[in-house]
């Protein structure tokens, strides 16, 4: 993912900054990061576009580790101009940015003021398209990169992924596990089912860089992967305890039945998350 230098908030219409727990940048060690960009959009759209942004906000603000802030000012007649803006963990922002691209068009489609809901959506999924560009950039567009569209169609054209997949490894199935994943870690899907989606992803990049058959073991592509000094002791030693975790839930019919326990298996998976980026960045460690 781009890094962007972090913007100054103008006018800023949220009520100040928020103590965030530090819990999810201490467990899980990817690089904190500053996101911020400015957009243009019709004075008009302002109520809209305003009551949008906190629902983003909300939902950042439910995840207790990331910080968003957002602000306006009038830069033109009719036109106004949006600073957004969010710290926290990288994965996390990423996860974050896919759930908006769910949900805003959703919210979107309850709004009851001047303008009608198909553009109340439009303008919804051209915020998210302009966010996803302006920080993970699409060299290949010809699009103002700065403006919400508002009369016409605004597609995101890639995907901000949880695992920076190098494209020698990436698949459509990925895509599938990464947006699955990115919803348990925005508390959209339960443990179980990321469970499952992180196990899928960890085999078929272990399988890639291992170059090994669909009949080689878990176990024995860990192993290959740590003595081709693909993978560090410590995060093959992660995989293996993930994948007895994963055997237990999977094949023992084992029920996640304490607090305690959830808390466990959520620490496990964000450590094996990490043992799984490290391997697919940086494969000859």
């Amino acid at each position: 993912m781009a890094s962007h230098k972090a913007l100054p908030i103008i006018e800023s219409v949220d009520g100040g900054r928020r103590q965030i727990r530090s819990s999810w940048v201490n467990d899980y060690p990817q690089v904190v990061a500053g996101y911020g960009t400015i957009l243009t959009a019709p004075d008009w759209s302002d109520e809209l576009v305003r009551l949008l942004l906190w629902a983003a906000r909300r939902r950042a603000d439910r995840l207790e580790t990331l910080e968003m802030r957002f602000g306006r000012r009038a830069v033109a007649d009719g036109e106004s101009e949006w600073t957004i803006e969010v710290d926290g963990n990288g994965t996390l922002i990423a996860a974050w940015s896919q759930q908006l691209e769910r949900d805003l068009p959703i919210v979107a489609e309850g709004y009851r003021g001047e303008i009608g809901t198909t553009q109340a959506v439009r303008i919804a999924r051209s915020i998210v398209a302009r966010w996803f560009e302006l920080i993970v950039p699409d060299d290949h567009s010809t699009r103002d990169p700065y403006r919400i569209r508002t009369s016409v169609s605004d597609p995101i054209l890639f995907a901000w992924t949880v695992i920076d997949w190098p494209e020698d490894t990436f698949s459509e199935r990925f895509l599938l596990s990464d947006e699955l994943v990115a919803r348990w870690l925005t508390e959209d899907l339960p443990a179980e089912v990321a469970v499952e989606e992180i196990h899928t992803m960890a085999e078929r990049a272990l399988r890639s860089v291992t170059a090994s058959g669909q009949q080689v073991s878990f176990p024995e592509l860990i192993k290959r992967a740590e003595q081709g000094s693909l993978l560090r002791s410590e995060h093959a030693a992660t995989l293996r305890s993930f994948n007895q975790a994963r055997r237990k839930l999977k094949h023992r019919g084992h029920d996640i039945s304490s607090t305690s326990e959830r808390n466990e298996i959520d620490q496990l998976l964000k450590d094996a998350m990490w043992a799984l980026d490290a391997l697919v960045s940086t494969p000859n460690v």
